[in-house]
């Protein structure tokens, strides 16, 4: 059990304020029964750490393993150490940017599970351990982009299932290992451009079939295995230029009926068709 001290002034105080006895007995015995977190500690406390963090080590998680929210940005990185984050199973919400870059031996984001927004941005850069974002599974929430570049071994990214909504900007580049976009079935739009580019093993767009509108560019090159753009059944609104270049695989009369499609719906932005299998059937 806790040890408490109640001093004679803060009784007097309590006394005065009209608070009866009944009343007190009742909060220290939520206390006592380690019922604090019935009770905010609101922007100022403990729970609440209103800066940035760069975490390079174990030893510097120990700056925030109290924090539910951090109010800025959270930068893990640079570390031939890290394996884990479960260092940071208490985290719930961060206010400005998630960035987790250049961890060689980053396995997982075990510790994340608790996890449900981000307020600026997601990025993933030069993991070459990580697999999967499971841990994520709680994420509901990125108020920026999402930006996922050089992780060698990330398979699969339905751990993000759980956003919704529209994205400010999605980036995938270089993940050789990626084979579905699974995690993006609850984005419906991105306020910015969407690059899906050397995504090597990536044979088809399932995934993105809930892209309703994009507000800046579309651009999908140099994905090798690529044979299908049917996951953009349900695009109808493009912004931007239209770039599908340098996929082996990919017809590049499916390419034009996406061109065909989205002119029809009044898009007249540029556009680029090349590189792509100029013999291939869409029957």
């Amino acid at each position: 059990m806790p040890e408490m001290h109640v001093t004679s002034s803060a009784w007097s105080r309590c006394r005065r304020s009209g608070i009866g006895l009944t009343a007190i007995v009742l909060l220290v015995a939520l206390l006592l029964a380690g019922c604090g977190d019935l009770f905010s500690d609101g922007p100022n406390g403990p729970e609440w750490c209103d800066h940035s963090f760069n975490l390079r080590s174990f030893r510097d998680f120990d700056q925030v393993e109290t924090c539910r929210r951090i109010g800025s940005d959270l930068h893990i990185g640079e570390s031939d150490a890290i394996q884990d984050l479960r260092g940071l199973q208490h985290l719930e919400q961060v206010g400005g940017r998630l960035q987790i870059h250049r961890n060689s031996a980053l396995a997982s984001l075990a510790g994340l599970e608790a996890l449900t927004s981000v307020g600026a941005e997601l990025s993933l850069l030069g993991n070459p351990l990580l697999e999967d974002l499971d841990p994520l599974v709680g994420l509901t929430q990125i108020g920026g982009y999402l930006d996922l570049q050089e992780n060698e071994q990330l398979r699969r990214i339905d751990g993000l299932e759980g956003l919704r909504g529209e994205l400010e900007y999605i980036h995938l580049y270089d993940l050789p290992a990626l084979e579905r976009l699974d995690g993006l079935t609850g984005v419906t739009g991105v306020r910015g451009s969407l690059y899906l580019r050397q995504l090597e093993r990536l044979e088809a767009l399932t995934g993105l079939e809930g892209l309703a509108t994009i507000v800046d560019d579309l651009v999908i090159d140099r994905n090798s295995a690529l044979a299908s753009l049917d996951g953009l059944a349900n695009l109808v609104s493009l912004g931007g230029g239209l770039q599908i270049t340098n996929n082996p695989r990919l017809p590049t009369c499916a390419a034009e009926a996406l061109r065909d499609r989205l002119v029809a719906e009044g898009w007249t932005g540029p556009v680029a068709i090349r590189g792509n299998d100029d013999g291939g059937s869409c029957d």
